[in-house]
């Protein structure tokens, strides 16, 4: 009984022995090599203040379908660096002013409002132009006029060796019996 136990505790040290080097040489390679997103989320960490890393801790809610320049959110987000902002209907966020059919066009403007005063540190009013860099709005993928298949080759003329020979009598014709 002993002996089956010490087997056992020795098969399955092994294995975890075996299985160890593994695991921490993947965690080694997996932070020896960053990828590109943690290559920047460090450069942006880098470039960012005590006080805007501790804002980008809050995720927080607002009252109203709007985010004005002189609004509380407003305020929020461009001096505190809020990370995040929930929307919530209870708050009034998503009315669709008044008529739930445009509702889904509130709420993009109340999100672009949010992201431009992220981004910039003031609002855009709807209707308002603006410049926009050339580079923060990636350019629409060029249109590809419809076509049609071209039609497919005409079938390979027949090589010598896919035509049949001519049917002949491959055995030559048997003696007649002997009598």
């Amino acid at each position: 009984m002993i002996a089956r136990l010490w087997r056992i505790v020795l098969a399955a040290s092994l294995l975890f022995s075996y299985w160890l080097p593994t695991v921490q040489q993947t965690a080694a390679q997996s932070e020896a090599t960053p990828t590109n997103n943690e290559l920047s989320a460090q450069s942006l960490m880098a470039e960012m203040s005590v006080a805007e890393r501790v804002g980008q801790l809050f995720l927080v809610t607002f009252q109203g379908d709007q985010a004005p320049n002189s609004s509380d959110i407003a305020d929020l987000i461009t001096n505190y660096h809020v990370g995040g902002v929930v929307l919530l209907a209870q708050n009034d966020n998503i009315t669709g002013y008044g008529d739930l059919q445009n509702a889904p066009l509130q709420v993009t403007e109340l999100v672009n409002s949010l992201q431009e005063l992220a981004l910039t540190g003031g609002a855009v009013t709807v209707g308002e132009e603006t410049a926009v860099d050339a580079d923060a709005i990636p350019p629409p993928p060029p249109t590809i006029p419809p076509t049609t298949p071209p039609p497919p080759p005409p079938p390979p003329p027949p090589s010598p060796h896919d035509i049949a020979p001519p049917a002949t009598d491959r055995h030559p014709p048997h003696p007649p019996p002997a009598r």
